[in-house]
């Protein structure tokens, strides 16, 4: 086991001719036992469940295999508290492997794992610094001439800048802040910790470790601010590659940024264009295809796809009309890439051609199709079917506006949106019939 430098809780002036050059790893939010949303039930998609847990030892092998001088880890270790003690056990055991490789690790809590919102923890290995929470804290690695300040989360709800409280850099060190922040604000985030952007320039540190965003971002290159995004996707919103970043510092300034890609599973928003195609045999071609691109440079990792059918249609009404059927067609061209695939959710958003209207059908189809075209515009009919349907729908239970798009327009109160696409569906079914 290579030595653990020691680590000291001052402010101490370290000389620079102690500068050398070395590589350490920023992650955030591994969220370790998540559910992933949108993962099918199965036997053979069991073990993606665990993800996370896969993830966060992808990247304690990369901290290994690069001999990284410390792993940063600011906030969102865990989800919460655990649904037992497995959680904790496996997150010591990695623990444990980083420090037979003599790599500290330097983490604080945020909004997820603050200190009130875990009532069972268990003790760390001896390699772990964690930053307090009655004030920021700073550590200092002689060896390397590097200090580090942080504080954690006391309370899920944190909206205290804390970084206001942070202390001044220690000359002739490399100063390293950690922090879970949303920073100004992000989309889909709450605010927690906030700040602004210059005021972490302002501080004077070299680098920013941050955590609470799942986006990898560099905020700034001078200094260094940086969201290294979620170790692993946690949901289809949450595309695209997801890791960590592994940094390089040489004589006290980073020369180097590179990402750690540590995923097990990659998700992917595909919208299948099938404007004009008259043919459902080549709608499932599209999509098999589709799937196939999306497989290109996963190295091996699972994908999970979302499927949006889009454009119009020849065959909108029927794709409307049989949402098992065009789900299980779908089903069919992941099965056939194998088990690598598999698909979160289909969706139809098509709609009809241009002037695509029901001809040589009879008086009574088509007096019926004036009759729609007039009510779905109709304030009084309009206001007929919100009376009828607002109170059915405000006795459901909230549901998912992608899988039930007619509920979530009844609930929003847009009844001439909702009358209009069921109008092709309800022509359709009687044509059909």
């Amino acid at each position: 086991m290579r030595g653990i430098p020691p680590m000291v809780a001052a402010n101490v002036r370290v000389s620079d001719h102690q500068r050398m050059r070395f590589t350490f790893v920023h992650a955030a939010d591994i969220h370790l036992d998540r559910s992933l949303k949108g993962l099918r039930s199965s036997d053979a998609l069991a073990d993606l469940q665990l993800a996370p847990r896969q993830a966060f030892a992808n990247l304690v092998d990369e901290a290994i295999r690069l001999s990284a001088a410390f792993v940063l880890l600011p906030g969102d270790i865990y989800d919460g508290a655990w649904k037992d003690s497995s959680t904790g056990l496996f997150f010591n055991a990695q623990m444990g492997r980083l420090r037979e490789a003599g790599i500290p690790v330097f983490l604080l809590y945020g909004n997820h794992d603050a200190i009130a919102a875990m009532p069972k923890t268990v003790h760390l290995p001896d390699n772990v610094r964690v930053f307090g929470t009655t004030a920021a804290q700073t550590f200092r690695i002689d060896d390397l001439a590097v200090v580090l300040h942080g504080q954690s989360f006391a309370v899920a709800d944190t909206r205290e800048n804390l970084a206001a409280g942070y202390p001044e850099p220690v000359q002739g060190c490399f100063n390293i802040g950690l922090l879970h922040t949303a920073i100004e604000g992000a989309a889909g985030h709450d605010p927690y910790a906030p700040c602004t952007l210059e005021q972490l320039r302002a501080k004077g540190y070299d680098y920013w470790a941050l955590g609470h965003v799942h986006t990898h971002r560099i905020l700034s290159e001078d200094p260094w601010v940086i969201f290294p995004g979620n170790l692993q996707g946690l949901h289809v919103n949450e595309a695209g590659p997801r890791g960590a970043v592994q940094v390089t510092v040489d004589d006290g300034r980073v020369i180097q940024v590179e990402r750690l890609f540590v995923d097990v599973l990659r998700w992917a928003s595909l919208k299948i264009d099938i404007s004009g195609v008259s043919e459902r045999a080549e709608i499932w071609v599209r999509v098999g295809n589709a799937l196939r691109e999306a497989m290109v440079g996963l190295d091996g990792r699972h994908l999970c796809a979302r499927v949006t059918l889009m454009g119009a249609s020849p065959v909108h009404s029927w794709l409307r009309v049989h949402p098992v059927q065009v789900e299980d067609e779908v089903l069919a061209q992941a099965a056939a890439l194998g088990e690598g695939v598999s698909i979160e959710r289909v969706r139809v958003d098509t709609n009809d051609p241009k002037g695509a209207t029901p001809v040589d059908h009879g008086d009574a189809l088509g007096d019926l199709q004036g009759f729609l075209e007039e009510a779905a515009h109709d304030p009084g009919f309009l206001a007929d079917l919100r009376d009828a349907l607002t109170p059915v729908v405000l006795e459901l239970p909230e549901l998912d506006r992608d899988t039930h798009p007619e509920v979530a327009l009844a609930r929003a109160g847009d009844f001439e949106t909702l009358a209009a696409a069921k109008k092709a569906e309800l022509l359709y079914r009687i044509q059909e019939g």
